[in-house]
């Protein structure tokens, strides 16, 4: 395959940070074999490697980052994320990369490479963006339905003066203020929309927007995603990368999910597990949030959730056998319930 001038230009900027130097090298560069042989060439640069700093490894050598192995938690939007995601930088968080969004495409590969933990709402599809060995991997999944159900609670407890500042990146919030649930999962341009519209087995089979979750441009409006495009191969794409994964673990079974997902790091578990971010906590401990109605469970809600989680109730039915699997019997009587 013949290497684009375009793509070595892209890669300087990715993996050097950037410009080409000279029309010469971007020539000579456009000889490599494939994209995948201009990577390595420009990862195993001399400039490369000067850029990286060495870390420690656990035995307390000094390896080059790019070597080492990063972990990632592909944080799922309302699946109790937040609480997963501060246990594990209590570990990693002198490694841990800035980006929380979907944006590590915006970051130069000797940037990314410089991190060992990396937690976001990254799709699956951006993590071979990350240098060095394959990640581990670990993820939270949620009932879809409850997931849906918080997220729109978790939108309402919005005020106008928090969505303000930020309305371009809060569309989804002003829409939820504008309609009942009901309404709201029956707007039609939601249909593609990847937070709402089986967000679980989009975020795992392939790309998404590089823009906050809670964004709605309907002006902008999405175009096919490989979900929609092929629903039955993205659910199995999902399935597989979900086995894939060092580990993942269910809302439902928070505490067991928590221990079984610092064990395939090897980790320590921690002491206790705190719950954050859930929407009627962080309404009454956040000045500019205010508490969300509650949302009842009707035939129309039901009707309305339908086809945003057709896909998605077959993936958690799927991760929840695999689980099963995995982790044993069902977790403890006494492990509280997901809130929304």
């Amino acid at each position: 395959m013949a290497i684009t001038r375009e793509a070595v230009v892209w890669g300087y900027r990715f993996v050097l940070g950037r410009e080409p130097e000279s029309e010469a090298a971007i020539k000579w560069h456009r000889r490599a074999e494939s994209v995948a042989a201009l990577r390595r060439t420009l990862i195993s640069s001399e400039e490369f490697r000067d850029l990286v700093p060495p870390g420690p490894d656990r035995a307390g050598g000094m390896i080059a980052a790019p070597l080492q192995p990063a972990v990632v938690f592909v944080h799922i939007p309302k699946c109790a994320g937040t609480t997963l995601h501060h246990a594990l930088m209590a570990h990693y968080g002198a490694a841990a990369c800035a980006e929380r969004r979907n944006g590590l495409g915006n970051w130069p590969a000797a940037a990314l490479a410089q991190h060992r933990f990396f937690s976001g709402h990254f799709d699956i599809a951006s993590l071979v963006l990350i240098p060095g060995p394959a990640p581990s991997v670990v993820t939270l999944l949620r009932r879809p339905a409850e997931r849906l159900v918080s997220l729109y609670r978790f939108l309402r407890s919005h005020t106008a003066m928090s969505i303000a500042p930020v309305a371009e990146s809060m569309g989804l919030a002003r829409l939820a203020w504008d309609h009942d649930p009901v309404s709201f999962f029956r707007h039609p341009e939601l249909v593609r929309h990847p937070s709402i519209n089986n967000a679980m087995v989009r975020q795992l089979s392939g790309p998404l927007p590089d823009r906050h979750w809670e964004a709605w441009h309907p002006a902008r409006p999405l175009g096919p995603s490989p979900t929609d495009r092929d629903p039955e191969r993205a659910l199995r794409t999902a399935i597989d990368r979900l086995s894939d994964m060092t580990a993942f673990g269910l809302v439902e079974r928070m505490e067991r999910s928590i221990a079984h997902i610092f064990a395939a790091l090897a980790l320590p578990p921690p002491a206790s597990v705190e719950r954050l971010r859930e929407t009627d906590r962080i309404a009454r401990e956040e000045p500019l949030l205010a508490p969300a109605p509650p949302v009842a469970r009707t035939p129309q809600l039901a009707e309305a959730l339908a086809p945003h989680i057709d896909l998605d109730d077959r993936l958690y039915a799927a991760a929840a056998a695999l689980f099963e699997r995995r982790v044993g019997a069902d977790a403890p009587a006494s492990e509280p319930p997901a809130r929304p």
